[in-house]
């Protein structure tokens, strides 16, 4: 579920720096910085789990998004090729989207580890839920904007 957000909160972000470049990179980074603001209040991170927590979950969160980047190329050639795609091909790349699948998985179980050198466990496990906090309130905001 959470993946499934994750990538609906991306491919939002994608359209709409395809739409208007300047004022959504703008909006980009806004959302970015209401990010870091929401998770380290929730949190209540103190300066120094901050300056430790931030890097190595901007690490990952880069990381899964270079997947994405993968997974969603995969996914435009299938649509753009489908019809001459032969079963080698599917399989060829079914079997890469899994393959990121399980990249994606392993970065998650790697950087929870590295989160358990920075937080405690309290706040590690509190994350995961302020992170699904924040994709709501985003996802109401973008549909409130979109009606």
């Amino acid at each position: 579920m959470k993946k499934i957000i994750i990538f609906i909160i991306l491919l939002t972000n994608y359209f709409l720096v395809k739409a208007q470049c300047d004022e959504n990179c703008k909006r980009i980074e806004q959302i970015k910085s209401q990010k870091i603001a929401f998770i380290t209040d929730k949190l209540q991170l103190t300066v120094e789990e901050s300056q430790q927590f931030w890097p190595i979950y901007n690490e990952k969160v880069k990381k899964l998004d270079d997947i994405d980047k993968q997974q969603k190329a995969i996914i435009r050639n299938y649509k753009k090729n489908s019809e001459t795609l032969t079963n080698k091909e599917l399989e060829t790349m079914s079997d890469k989207l899994m393959d990121l699948e399980a990249s994606s998985t392993k970065i998650e179980s790697d950087y929870y580890q590295k989160y358990k050198t920075v937080l405690p466990i309290n706040k590690i496990f509190k994350l995961y839920d302020v992170e699904r906090q924040f994709k709501h309130e985003l996802l109401k905001q973008l549909k409130s904007c979109s009606q």
